[in-house]
Protein backbone atom coordinates (compact mmCIF):
# COMPACT_ATOMS: atom_id res chain seq x y z
CA UNK A 1 0.00 0.00 0.00
CA UNK A 2 1.04 3.89 -0.09
CA UNK A 3 2.33 3.72 3.29
CA UNK A 4 4.45 0.52 2.76
CA UNK A 5 5.85 2.29 -0.36
CA UNK A 6 6.25 5.54 1.54
CA UNK A 7 8.62 3.97 3.87
CA UNK A 8 10.55 1.55 1.35
CA UNK A 9 11.60 4.99 -0.51
CA UNK A 10 12.43 6.80 2.86
CA UNK A 11 14.45 3.43 3.79
CA UNK A 12 16.80 3.73 0.57
CA UNK A 13 17.62 7.16 1.00
CA UNK A 14 18.16 7.12 4.26
CA UNK A 15 20.50 3.81 3.98
CA UNK A 16 21.89 5.69 1.57
CA UNK A 17 22.88 8.87 3.62
CA UNK A 18 23.84 6.88 6.49
CA UNK A 19 26.38 5.12 4.52
CA UNK A 20 27.98 8.50 3.73
CA UNK A 21 28.56 9.49 6.82
CA UNK A 22 29.25 6.26 8.58
CA UNK A 23 32.37 6.85 6.25
CA UNK A 24 32.65 10.59 7.01
CA UNK A 25 32.24 8.92 11.09
CA UNK A 26 35.45 6.77 10.75
CA UNK A 27 37.50 9.34 9.07
CA UNK A 28 36.70 11.49 12.16
CA UNK A 29 37.32 9.15 14.72
CA UNK A 30 40.80 9.05 13.39
CA UNK A 31 41.49 12.70 13.44
CA UNK A 32 44.23 15.04 12.10
CA UNK A 33 47.93 14.25 11.87
CA UNK A 34 49.29 15.77 15.15
CA UNK A 35 52.68 17.23 13.60
CA UNK A 36 54.10 18.96 16.90
CA UNK A 37 53.96 15.51 18.65
CA UNK A 38 55.24 13.96 15.59
CA UNK A 39 58.40 15.95 15.47
CA UNK A 40 59.15 15.89 18.66
CA UNK A 41 59.70 12.36 18.70
CA UNK A 42 61.22 11.87 15.70
CA UNK A 43 63.75 13.33 17.26
CA UNK A 44 65.19 10.15 18.64
CA UNK A 45 65.52 9.13 15.33
CA UNK A 46 67.42 11.21 13.61
CA UNK A 47 64.61 13.86 12.80
CA UNK A 48 62.86 11.28 10.99
CA UNK A 49 59.28 10.82 11.20
CA UNK A 50 59.00 7.25 12.82
CA UNK A 51 55.52 6.63 13.90
CA UNK A 52 52.76 9.64 12.39
CA UNK A 53 50.41 10.87 15.68
CA UNK A 54 46.85 11.86 15.17
CA UNK A 55 45.22 14.45 17.26
CA UNK A 56 41.55 13.37 17.67
CA UNK A 57 38.64 16.06 18.84
CA UNK A 58 36.80 15.98 21.44
CA UNK A 59 32.78 17.06 20.83
CA UNK A 60 29.94 16.73 23.49
CA UNK A 61 27.18 14.72 21.99
CA UNK A 62 23.62 16.11 22.91
CA UNK A 63 20.29 15.00 22.03
CA UNK A 64 18.39 16.02 19.22
CA UNK A 65 15.01 16.95 20.07
CA UNK A 66 12.15 16.37 17.11
CA UNK A 67 9.31 18.39 17.76
CA UNK A 68 6.11 17.75 14.53
CA UNK A 69 2.93 19.40 13.47
CA UNK A 70 0.59 16.26 12.97
CA UNK A 71 -2.32 18.13 12.07
CA UNK A 72 -3.75 17.18 8.67
CA UNK A 73 -1.99 20.53 6.69
CA UNK A 74 1.56 18.98 7.70
CA UNK A 75 0.89 15.16 8.26
CA UNK A 76 2.45 14.63 4.92
CA UNK A 77 5.79 16.00 5.44
CA UNK A 78 5.59 14.91 9.20
CA UNK A 79 5.25 11.36 8.06
CA UNK A 80 8.69 11.83 5.75
CA UNK A 81 10.73 13.19 8.27
CA UNK A 82 9.70 10.73 11.38
CA UNK A 83 10.44 7.89 9.29
CA UNK A 84 13.83 9.30 7.82
CA UNK A 85 14.65 9.78 11.40
CA UNK A 86 13.85 6.34 12.42
CA UNK A 87 15.98 4.84 9.84
CA UNK A 88 19.00 6.89 10.86
CA UNK A 89 19.33 5.79 14.23
CA UNK A 90 22.89 4.34 13.85
CA UNK A 91 24.12 7.47 12.82
CA UNK A 92 22.53 10.01 14.87
CA UNK A 93 23.07 10.75 19.18
CA UNK A 94 20.18 10.23 20.68
CA UNK A 95 16.78 11.49 19.00
CA UNK A 96 13.61 12.27 20.88
CA UNK A 97 10.16 12.63 18.99
CA UNK A 98 7.20 14.87 19.81
CA UNK A 99 4.18 15.74 18.07
CA UNK A 100 1.00 18.12 18.47
CA UNK A 101 -1.58 19.82 16.70
CA UNK A 102 -2.24 21.41 20.32
CA UNK A 103 -0.85 19.52 23.47
CA UNK A 104 2.19 17.73 22.69
CA UNK A 105 3.27 14.13 23.71
CA UNK A 106 6.39 12.22 23.09
CA UNK A 107 6.63 9.46 20.84
CA UNK A 108 10.02 8.14 21.25
CA UNK A 109 9.41 4.67 22.84
CA UNK A 110 6.36 3.78 20.33
CA UNK A 111 8.49 4.75 17.40
CA UNK A 112 11.51 3.16 19.23
CA UNK A 113 9.81 -0.69 20.13
CA UNK A 114 7.12 -0.79 17.17
CA UNK A 115 7.03 -1.25 13.30
CA UNK A 116 8.15 2.59 12.32
CA UNK A 117 4.84 2.77 9.90
CA UNK A 118 2.11 1.97 12.47
CA UNK A 119 3.80 4.00 15.23
CA UNK A 120 3.92 6.96 13.01
CA UNK A 121 0.07 6.68 11.99
CA UNK A 122 -0.94 5.83 15.33
CA UNK A 123 1.08 9.52 15.86
CA UNK A 124 -1.24 10.79 13.69
CA UNK A 125 -4.30 9.70 14.71
CA UNK A 126 -3.62 10.22 18.45
CA UNK A 127 -1.92 13.88 18.52
CA UNK A 128 -2.98 14.75 15.01
CA UNK A 129 -6.32 16.27 16.51
CA UNK A 130 -8.14 19.21 17.56
CA UNK A 131 -6.84 23.18 16.70
CA UNK A 132 -3.53 23.71 16.06
CA UNK A 133 -2.02 25.60 18.97
CA UNK A 134 1.73 26.23 18.56
CA UNK A 135 2.18 28.05 21.74
CA UNK A 136 0.41 25.74 24.12
CA UNK A 137 2.54 22.84 22.03
CA UNK A 138 5.75 24.75 22.65
CA UNK A 139 4.57 25.10 26.62
CA UNK A 140 4.08 21.53 26.78
CA UNK A 141 7.43 20.85 24.51
CA UNK A 142 9.46 22.50 27.40
CA UNK A 143 7.89 20.93 30.24
CA UNK A 144 8.07 17.56 29.08
CA UNK A 145 11.89 17.64 28.45
CA UNK A 146 12.57 19.73 31.51
CA UNK A 147 16.30 20.03 32.10
CA UNK A 148 17.09 17.22 29.35
CA UNK A 149 17.51 20.80 27.25
CA UNK A 150 20.77 22.05 27.63
CA UNK A 151 23.58 23.74 25.48
CA UNK A 152 24.35 20.45 23.61
CA UNK A 153 20.47 20.24 22.82
CA UNK A 154 19.54 20.49 19.05
CA UNK A 155 16.06 21.47 18.48
CA UNK A 156 14.26 20.75 15.35
CA UNK A 157 10.89 22.63 14.98
CA UNK A 158 8.71 20.74 11.65
CA UNK A 159 5.17 22.97 10.59
CA UNK A 160 3.59 25.94 9.20
CA UNK A 161 3.30 27.55 12.31
CA UNK A 162 -0.17 28.44 11.07
CA UNK A 163 -1.48 29.06 14.77
CA UNK A 164 -5.25 29.31 14.40
CA UNK A 165 -4.62 33.23 16.36
CA UNK A 166 -3.90 31.78 19.50
CA UNK A 167 -1.19 33.20 22.15
CA UNK A 168 2.11 32.26 20.12
CA UNK A 169 4.12 31.97 23.46
CA UNK A 170 7.14 33.77 22.38
CA UNK A 171 8.41 33.59 25.85
CA UNK A 172 8.61 30.06 25.91
CA UNK A 173 10.16 30.14 22.04
CA UNK A 174 12.94 32.26 23.48
CA UNK A 175 13.53 30.75 26.10
CA UNK A 176 14.15 27.47 24.27
CA UNK A 177 16.63 29.19 21.63
CA UNK A 178 18.27 30.13 24.98
CA UNK A 179 19.11 26.96 26.53
CA UNK A 180 19.55 24.80 23.02
CA UNK A 181 22.76 24.64 21.27
CA UNK A 182 20.60 24.83 17.69
CA UNK A 183 17.37 25.35 16.70
CA UNK A 184 16.30 24.86 13.18
CA UNK A 185 12.48 25.31 11.61
CA UNK A 186 11.37 23.14 8.88
CA UNK A 187 7.90 25.02 6.98
CA UNK A 188 6.01 23.17 4.42
CA UNK A 189 4.88 26.94 3.24
CA UNK A 190 6.51 28.94 0.36
CA UNK A 191 8.28 31.55 2.34
CA UNK A 192 5.94 34.05 0.62
CA UNK A 193 3.16 32.88 3.02
CA UNK A 194 5.02 33.11 6.14
CA UNK A 195 3.50 36.47 7.07
CA UNK A 196 0.19 35.65 6.03
CA UNK A 197 -3.03 35.79 8.36
CA UNK A 198 -2.64 33.08 11.40
CA UNK A 199 1.01 32.61 10.63
CA UNK A 200 3.49 32.58 13.22
CA UNK A 201 6.68 32.11 11.73
CA UNK A 202 7.78 35.70 11.05
CA UNK A 203 8.07 35.58 14.97
CA UNK A 204 9.40 32.55 15.86
CA UNK A 205 12.17 32.69 13.08
CA UNK A 206 14.17 35.68 15.16
CA UNK A 207 14.80 32.43 17.50
CA UNK A 208 16.10 30.06 15.05
CA UNK A 209 19.25 29.20 13.19
CA UNK A 210 18.07 28.78 10.20
CA UNK A 211 14.01 28.49 8.74
CA UNK A 212 13.91 26.41 5.93
CA UNK A 213 11.12 25.15 3.25
CA UNK A 214 10.65 21.83 3.88
CA UNK A 215 7.85 20.41 1.62
CA UNK A 216 9.76 17.25 -0.54
CA UNK A 217 11.44 14.59 0.80
CA UNK A 218 14.72 15.39 -0.89
CA UNK A 219 14.10 18.62 1.47
CA UNK A 220 14.01 16.33 4.37
CA UNK A 221 17.30 14.46 2.99
CA UNK A 222 19.15 17.54 2.41
CA UNK A 223 18.41 18.25 5.94
CA UNK A 224 18.97 15.28 7.79
CA UNK A 225 22.41 15.66 6.01
CA UNK A 226 23.54 18.75 7.59
CA UNK A 227 21.82 17.42 11.11
CA UNK A 228 24.13 14.76 10.90
CA UNK A 229 27.51 16.62 9.75
CA UNK A 230 26.56 18.96 13.35
CA UNK A 231 25.91 16.18 15.06
CA UNK A 232 29.75 13.99 14.47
Amino acid sequence: GYHAEVDRVVRQLAERLSRRHRRRQRRARRGLPDLKRTLRESVGHDAVPFRLHWRHRRRERGTVFVVCDLSSSVSRIARFLLLFLHRLTDVLPEVRTFGFSNRAGELSASLRTQDPVRAVEEALFVWGKGSTDYGQALFDFRDLVGRDLDHRSVVVFLGDARGNYFPPRLDVMREISRRARQVFWLNPEPADRWGEGDSLMRHYAPFCLHVDRCARLQDIERFADRLLTLSR
